[in-house]
């Protein structure tokens, strides 16, 4: 069997762009799963090339703008679980009860993590994203595949410049069979038919075949999609997590005489292995979340234009979203 190349892809959402689309699905009866909706795209991408797509930790981001109180329990669930399917959640004050600033830093940071991926992934509808995507087409010859849905019923609109500007676009709508992206709540046979009926007169902005290769997916007796089966693995108590940051810390403050305020994945997976947990890093971030109310999860950029992933302990005056 020939062996694919392994390229990285980067994931983005405009925060108050997937929100409405998370929270209208949510009622109209669909869970929306995060994680497998990458994953489908992931292994369409696959089909379609000689390429072994992936999504590597620390490259799949959330951008959005928050009340210094979250108290809409459906956002605080939307947030939830964004952390749950590794996204990682960039987040500023909203002023006056609106965004501010998040739509540049979103493109601020494509552009710095653009020469490191092969494609990106944007979930939005967003029509200001358009002449951001032309331009990386433009400097980076990269390819943008939009992830959206129309339904003007639910007030869920999608700017057709947007559609235009990328390589490809995903119709969500299309998708609700597929048990890997939606997980039903309810009875919602006859609400699936209507959805899929109201995005079929959309169906003439389909540019490509990649949300077939997906419809495919869904409808096939044969699933074509890698299932990933969640890893059974040691669960780690706050303490032990808490005793190796501690640890870290301490060594990198005698050799450097200034103690650092947060440490690398990587040199967290070195000092729990001194312990007798060897876990790869995505197990550790995955153990990481099952703890977020004490630890604090990031992305830092070297001067050497590397990506790492950062952690750190949440003292209590800190915000829980926020990088």
């Amino acid at each position: 069997m020939e062996k694919r190349e392994e390229t990285n892809t980067l994931v983005l959402l405009d925060g108050w762009g997937s929100f409405p689309i998370d929270k209208t699905f949510k009622a109209m009866g669909f869970e929306l799963n995060f994680a497998g909706l990458i994953q489908t795209i992931l292994t369409a991408l696959a089909t379609n090339h000689q390429t072994h797509f992936v999504n590597k930790l620390g490259f799949r981001t959330a951008f959005i703008g928050l009340p210094k109180t979250i108290e809409d329990p459906i956002l605080k669930e939307f947030l939830s679980k964004l952390q749950e399917n590794n996204i990682i959640i960039s987040s500023a004050p909203l002023e006056a009860g609106k965004e501010k600033g998040m739509d540049s830093r979103l493109q601020e940071y494509c552009t710095n993590m653009v020469k490191q991926v092969e494609k990106i992934i944007l979930i939005s509808g967003d029509g200001d994203f358009a002449n951001f995507i032309k331009e990386l087409k433009l400097n980076y010859n990269k390819d943008t595949i939009l992830v959206s849905t129309e339904l003007p019923e639910y007030n869920l609109h999608l700017s057709k410049k947007l559609i235009d500007a990328c390589s490809d676009y995903i119709d969500l709508s299309k998708l609700t069979a597929n048990t890997s992206i939606f997980t039903p709540v309810k009875n919602v046979s006859r609400l699936q038919n209507t959805i899929i009926q109201t995005s079929e007169a959309k169906a003439k902005q389909q540019k490509t075949p990649l949300i077939t290769q997906m419809q495919n997916q869904q409808t096939s007796g044969r699933k074509t999609y890698v299932v990933v089966k969640k890893a059974v693995f040691p669960k780690l108590s706050t303490e032990v997590i808490t005793k190796a940051i501690n640890y870290t810390i301490a060594y990198k403050e005698r050799r450097c005489s200034k103690r650092p305020s947060w440490i690398s994945l990587d040199s967290l997976q070195k000092s729990l292995s001194l312990q007798g947990f060897n876990l790869s890093q995505i197990e550790i971030y995955r153990q990481l979340l099952l703890h977020k109310e004490n630890f604090f999860v990031s992305t830092y950029r070297t001067t050497k234009n590397e990506t790492l992933t950062t952690v750190s302990l949440i003292k209590q005056q800190q915000v829980n979203y926020a990088v």
